[in-house]
This record gives C-alpha cells, sequence and structure tokens, in this order.
C-alpha cells in the first residue's frame, strides 16, 4: 500500500529527505566499501592474470605440440599445414631448444638457445611486431620486441643469434657483435679429449620479452644451427601453436588431441606452472577474505535494524493497533534493507568503474618495484564479475532484512498498549 512506503521513507531518511538517518549510514558505508573492494581487488587480480599470461604467451605461444614419444618432428612441414587447416589455429611454427654456453671476450653466460623459422615464428611470436623503443613508460603496454637491431625476421641468417635484453647486458654484446656459442659438455673426440661444439654468430638484434627472467636467459637462432648442438641434424623438437585466445586454448586442445592421438598437446598455463598456481590460488584467497568482509556488514546491516525495530517497537504498536496488518510492516522495514542495500551496492559500483577507468587511462598507481615487468598496477573489469558480485550484494542485503523485518511483524500491539 501506498502508506507502507511512505511510512518505510520517514523511518529511513531524515526530516528533510535528503540523505538516510544517521543510524544507517555505518551499514551504508559498509556496503560501499565491500563492493567497490571487491570489485577493484577482483579488477587488479584479473589484470595481473591477463598481464602475465600476455607475457607468457607472447614468448612462448598458447600450445606447444610434440610427438607422443616425445621424439623430434623430421618432417614438420606436413604436419604444420595439417594443423593450420584446424579451426581456431592461427599460426604454426617448428621449435628447437638446447642450453649452451655464450661467450664474447671474457663474459660469459648460460642461455636456452631457441632454434626458429624467423619468418614462421614471427606469425606465432609478436616479437617481431612490437618496437619497445617506441613506447613510453607512460603508455602502461608491455615494452616488449624488437629493442635494437633487425626488425624484419627475413634478415636473420643462418649465422645470426637474436639476444634477450638483460642477457645480452651481461656479455656486454651489442647488434654486430660476434659471439661464441659452446656445448657445456665436450663430445668431439681430439688429441686432447673430449671438446665442445662450438659455433660463431654474429649478434642480430636484442628483443626485451616483457619477463625479465626470459630476457636474462633466452636467445634465438636458426633450427640449423640449434641442431649442429642436438643429437638430430635437421628436424624440430615441437611446433608451437597460437590460438589468438589463450582463454579458449584449452578446448581447442582436447579437440585436436581427439583428431591427432599421436601428438601430445601442452598449454600454455604448464609453461609456468607453479607461478600460474601461485596466482590462482592467490586469487581464490583475496575473493574468500572480501567475501567475508560484506558478510560482515551484512550482519552489521542486520544488527542495525534489530535495535532499530527494538527502539520502535511503540511505533510498531501503534501502526498495528491502526490498522497495519502484519504484511504492512514487514514490508515497511524490509523496503528499507533493500533500499539500503541497492543504494550501496550501485554507489560501490560505480566508484569501482570510476577507479578502473581513472587507473587504465592515466595509471594513477604506479609499482615502485623496479624487478617487476611491469611499472602501473593493470586492471582488467570483466562485465561475469560486475554481474555476479552485484547480484550476490542485493542478495545478501535482501537476506539481512528478511529476520529483523519477519521479527517486526511478530510484535503484539496490545502487549505493546498495555504497556
Amino acid at each position: 500500500m501506498k502508506y507502507s512506503k511512505f511510512i518505510s521513507n520517514r523511518f529511513l531518511y531524515s526530516r528533510k529527505r535528503k540523505f538516510f538517518k544517521r543510524t544507517h549510514l555505518l551499514p551504508l558505508l559498509g556496503i560501499i566499501i565491500g563492493v567497490f573492494a571487491y570489485l577493484s581487488v577482483s579488477a587488479v587480480m584479473n589484470g595481473f592474470d591477463r598481464d602475465i599470461t600476455d607475457r607468457i604467451v607472447g614468448v612462448k605461444s598458447e600450445v606447444l605440440v610434440y610427438n607422443a614419444d616425445r621424439t623430434p618432428f623430421t618432417d614438420y612441414a606436413s604436419i604444420r599445414e595439417e594443423l593450420l587447416k584446424e579451426g581456431g589455429v592461427i599460426a604454426v611454427a617448428p621449435v628447437s631448444r638446447v642450453e649452451l654456453m655464450l661467450m664474447k671476450g671474457k663474459n660469459t653466460a648460460g642461455t636456452a638457445l631457441y632454434g626458429v623459422n624467423f619468418v614462421q615464428q614471427a606469425t606465432v611470436s609478436p616479437l617481431f611486431k612490437l618496437y619497445p623503443r617506441d613506447l613510453s613508460e607512460k603508455s602502461g603496454k608491455i615494452r616488449r620486441g624488437i629493442f635494437t637491431g633487425y626488425r624484419s625476421p627475413e634478415k636473420y641468417a643462418d649465422n645470426t643469434i637474436l639476444l634477450g635484453y638483460d642477457l645480452a647486458m651481461e656479455l656486454r654484446a651489442i647488434p654486430g657483435d660476434k659471439i661464441k656459442v659452446m656445448a657445456p659438455i665436450g663430445t668431439i673426440p681430439s688429441p686432447f679429449g673430449l671438446m665442445p661444439k662450438t659455433r660463431e654468430l654474429v649478434v642480430g638484434g636484442l628483443f626485451m620479452s616483457g619477463m625479465p627472467e626470459y630476457d636474462k636467459l633466452f636467445s634465438l637462432t636458426t633450427l640449423d644451427n640449434c641442431a649442429f648442438f642436438l643429437p638430430f641434424e635437421s628436424g624440430a623438437q615441437y611446433l608451437e601453436l597460437r590460438t589468438g585466445n589463450p582463454r579458449s586454448s584449452l578446448k581447442l586442445i582436447k579437440r585436436l588431441q581427439v583428431k591427432y592421438p599421436n601428438l601430445l598437446f601442452e598449454d600454455w598455463s604448464s609453461f609456468d606452472r607453479n607461478m600460474y598456481q601461485a596466482m590462482r590460488l592467490e586469487k581464490v584467497v583475496m575473493m574468500a577474505i572480501l567475501s567475508l568482509m560484506i558478510l560482515i556488514t551484512s550482519f552489521n546491516l542486520t544488527g542495525n535494524f534489530a535495535k532499530m525495530i527494538a527502539r520502535q517497537r511503540k511505533d510498531i504498536g501503534i501502526l498495528k493497533s491502526l490498522g497495519c496488518n502484519d504484511r504492512d510492516i514487514f514490508n515497511i522495514y524490509l523496503r528499507q534493507g533493500i533500499t539500503i542495500g541497492f543504494t550501496g551496492t550501485i554507489t560501490g559500483v560505480v566508484l569501482a568503474i570510476m577507479f578502473i577507468v581513472a587507473q587504465s587511462q592515466w595509471h594513477i598507481i604506479k609499482i615502485p618495484a623496479g624487478n617487476l615487468p611491469m611499472s602501473a598496477l593493470p586492471v582488467d573489469p570483466r562485465l561475469l564479475d560486475f554481474v555476479v558480485i552485484t547480484a550476490i550484494c542485493l542478495v545478501i542485503s535482501f537476506l539481512a532484512t528478511l529476520f529483523p523485518a519477519l521479527q517486526a511483524k511478530k510484535i503484539d500491539p496490545l502487549k505493546i498498549i498495555r504497556q
């Protein structure tokens, strides 16, 4: 009825009807802070997840393809052509990997040398499409790509090598320098015993991957140069496959695994499994803590209404004696709780959107740690998070008000009048 709405508003708002009464401000602020914190932290955790994912697949692609028995691909060209015909597969490139030593003068460093077909690798990896020197730190974008040297993959000949930026700094090497690539264990017989395989290569360029540990370890050369240090003379150890969407790569893997039982498909999340699992666990724990925060706010809302109903027992008794039934009393207090919950939730959502937009556009919050591969706090808002969190907060607000409202309608007006 209309009068129940009128009475509910009188209980809820101040006399001037400009804002809620003081007794309702604490639960209102609790809901606003809870929703804002929940959505903001969720966007930040998603941002870290997306950022690290982009950095990992930016170097290693989304899917690795092996022979089921882990033997090298001798005829990888035909398998590559078959995989390119599959829906969801954007590019495929052959890769080999071997751990070697690099030497330039008195400077030495260990490296994970990747043998690639540079032209095909450019379709899988974005390294040859991005130039970190063209990006400012204020842009907020991942600074990765060819830092200096040949930007075109066609210019990387058989005698060239592409070094990670930090690895090159350790060797004090720049494009055009000659470095010696050497196997750590001797395998070639000589009058002086077993000698390690060595090959001299020219530095063609330096790259930044966005992951400092990769920049300090990884280097790229041709497949033939890499095969020189491996037991097989030609071929590739595995294929890198790009799908364009890392989050759908698992579905693609399941489909391809059924069609190609002789191949083994490995998803990007297994490349750095410990880091990936730690990030997932951290997100679950943070969301659980923030859920408890919203739950505590609901207890505050319940306690606030319980105290208010205890103070308004006489008012409830008078209303019932004037003709208000139990349903009207129930609606009066339920309406107040829903109004507070809705106002707090919407305000928290608006503030969270403002924060996320401001952070994504102007990078208000910086990350001062120099050893991290990002300079600003990353954010990645997702519609599903907003819908689910908003719905949960509204439901919790409704349930938190439901118990006091049920208690209010049970008040006996005769006992109140006698008192």
